[in-house]
C-alpha cells in the first residue's frame, strides 16, 4: 500500500506541477494580449488624434490642392523648349553680346540666367529694344528679370555706354523629358 501511495504522490505532484505550469501560461498570454491589446488601442487613439489634426490643417484641403495641381500645370505651360535661348538670340538679333550664364538643374526644369549687353546704342537702337523686350516677354520659359543702362559724360552731355538685360530661361530638363514619354 505504501508503494501505491508513492505512485500516486509522484503523479500528484506532477499533476500540480503541471497545473502550476499551465496557470503561469495562462497568466503570461492573457498579460500579453492585454498589453497588445493597449497597443492597439494606443496607435488607434493617436491615429484619430492625427486625423483630427491633418483635418485641421486647412492647407490640406481639396481646394488648396486643386489651387496648387492648377497652379503647377500653368508653372509646367510656361516652360520652354530646349531651343528657346536660340530662339532668344534669333529676337535679339546681332547687336546684343552674351556675357554668361549660370545653370541651376531643379529636377525637372532647368534655369539659366543670361546676361547679355549692348553696347554703345543709338536712339535709333530704342525700338528695337523695347520690341525685344517685349518679344522675350511673350516666349515661354523667358523672363526679363532686370534691365540695366549705364550712361557717362557731363551733366550736359551724356552718352549711353550699354544696355544689359538678365534673362530668366526655364526649360524642361532632359531627364524630365524621358521620363515624361
Amino acid at each position: 500500500m505504501t508503494r501505491g501511495l508513492k505512485s500516486s504522490r509522484r503523479a500528484v505532484v506532477a499533476a500540480i506541477s503541471s497545473l502550476a505550469v499551465a496557470t503561469g501560461m495562462l497568466v503570461l498570454r492573457f498579460e500579453v494580449k492585454g498589453r497588445l491589446a493597449a497597443r492597439v488601442s494606443e496607435a488607434l487613439q493617436e491615429e484619430r488624434m492625427a486625423s483630427v489634426q491633418l483635418m485641421a490643417l486647412s492647407a490640406f484641403d481639396e481646394e488648396h490642392l486643386r489651387a496648387l495641381r492648377e497652379r503647377t500645370t500653368r508653372f509646367r505651360l510656361r516652360l520652354g523648349e530646349n531651343s528657346t535661348w536660340e530662339q532668344a538670340q534669333g529676337y535679339l538679333g546681332g547687336r546684343w553680346t552674351h556675357e554668361g550664364d549660370t545653370t541651376t538643374e531643379h529636377g525637372a526644369y532647368s534655369t539659366r540666367v543670361h546676361r547679355i549687353r549692348m553696347s554703345a546704342p543709338s536712339i535709333a537702337d530704342w525700338p528695337q529694344i523695347v520690341d525685344a523686350v517685349a518679344l522675350l516677354e511673350k516666349s515661354p520659359g523667358i523672363q526679363v528679370e532686370g534691365i540695366e543702362m549705364r550712361s557717362s559724360g557731363s551733366a550736359v552731355q551724356r552718352s549711353l555706354d550699354y544696355v544689359g538685360m538678365r534673362l530668366v530661361v526655364q526649360t524642361r530638363s532632359e531627364s524630365a523629358e524621358k521620363f515624361s514619354r
